[in-house]
Parts: C-alpha cells; structure tokens; sequence
C-alpha cells in the first residue's frame, strides 16, 4: 500500500519490527527525500532510489540483513541468482539430449518393427501364393491330368489363347479357382524329333520368368509340356 504513495516525501517505518525484504514498490516512490528503516528485521536489497541510497547508515542499520548501494551497507550478492542460472543452465544441458536421444530411439524401433512387419506379410504372401498353386500338383499325375481335361473341356478351342511353334497354350480354371495357362504339345513325328532342343530352350526361357503374377511350374503329364499359373 505504502508502494503507491508516491508524492510522499518523509517514510518513518523504525521500531515497528518489520520483516521479511522491502517491497519492489517502494522503488517507484521517487518523491521521497527521507527514509527511516532501522531496528527492524528487514534483509534483502534496498530500493534503488536516491531516497535510500543517500540515507544515512544509522537509518538502515540494525536490520537482519540489508544490502545494496548505500553508505555502510555490503553489496549485494548476485551468485545465488547466478548459481541458479547455472545449474538450471546445466539441467538442460543434460536433460535435452536425453530427450531427443529418446525421441530418435522410439522413431527407429517404430519404423524398425514397421518394415519387418511388411517383409513378413510379404513372405506370407507369397509362400501363401506358391503353396496354393502347388496344392493340386500334389496329387497324382492321372488326377491332375483329367482335372486339366475338365477345365479345358477337352482343349476346346474356346479355351485356346495361343498358338506357339511346338503347342497350342489354353486358359483353365482349376478346382482350387486359380487360372493358369496350359500347353499342350504338337504331335511329334521321328523325323521332328530334332526340334526338341529349341523346345527345351522355350522350357527353360519360360521357368526363368520371375514376376508376381505369373508363377512358373512345370511338369510332365501325356502331351502337357508345362503349365504357368497367371
């Protein structure tokens, strides 16, 4: 309340056993000419007007523990201000690396355990892709044989998607729903027999063919040279 007085001239606060430090307040008091602070138990820095500064040591002596540029009175210290600074100066050094060290360790695992996740679904996949194109292979040769006679209808033409040099290649529709294509071999008379060297070269060619949607088998069944799931 004093703080706000600030025409006030003369300020007598001795023997009143005040305490604690002075209110920043009185700082802005800039009319006061006289200051009387003394026997109390005041401690801390004083206003810095000319109104303290210029008081006399006997009106701001036997206070607990007064400081600041006046005649009689120690400075004030600014170490524990700057001891503060510095540890909390040093806290951060030390707490914001740990963050960030953190931060970047989580984003790693994150995406560490996002791309194995996706290497296994694509495993599965394709192991998933592979074992059903093979299921059915593994029966017999005389099943399979007829099952491909079925879905063919007999190698109809209907069925017929191609024509090549040594067979014709049908679509068909297995028992397990997959489409593959199917080709059947020429008849081959003794004289042709030399052309089974090109013949085995397009074998080879077509089971070197790596892409996701055509899975290459082949196998031997009666005038069936190979079939290539699409």
């Amino acid at each position: 309340m004093l703080g706000q007085l600030k025409c006030l001239e003369t300020l007598n606060l001795s023997h009143n056993n005040l305490s604690g430090t002075i209110p920043s307040s009185y700082g802005e008091m800039l009319s006061l000419t006289i200051v009387d602070i003394s026997y109390n138990q005041l401690e801390g820095p004083i206003p810095n007007i000319l109104a303290f500064q210029n008081a006399p040591i006997e009106a701001l002596s036997n206070n607990k523990g007064l400081c600041g540029n006046a005649s009689g009175l120690e400075l004030c210290s600014t170490s524990n201000g700057n001891s503060h600074n510095h540890k909390t100066n040093k806290n951060l050094v030390v707490i914001l690396p740990l963050i960030l060290g953190t931060v970047l360790l989580t984003l790693f695992l994150y995406g560490l355990s996002y791309v194995l996740c996706r290497m296994k679904e694509y495993k599965v996949a394709d192991e998933s892709h592979v074992e059903n194109l093979f299921t059915i292979w593994s029966f017999d040769g005389k099943m399979v044989y007829e099952n491909i006679i079925d879905a063919t209808e007999e190698f109809d033409n209907k069925h017929l998607i191609g024509v090549g040099g040594h067979g014709s290649v049908y679509k068909a529709e297995l028992l397990t729903g997959q489409i593959v294509a199917v080709k059947k071999l020429h008849s081959l008379q003794n004289e042709e027999m030399s052309n089974l060297k090109a013949f085995a070269s397009e074998i080879q060619a077509l089971t070197e063919i790596r892409h996701r949607n055509c899975e290459v088998i082949w196998i031997l069944l009666p005038s069936i040279a190979l079939i290539f799931g699409l």
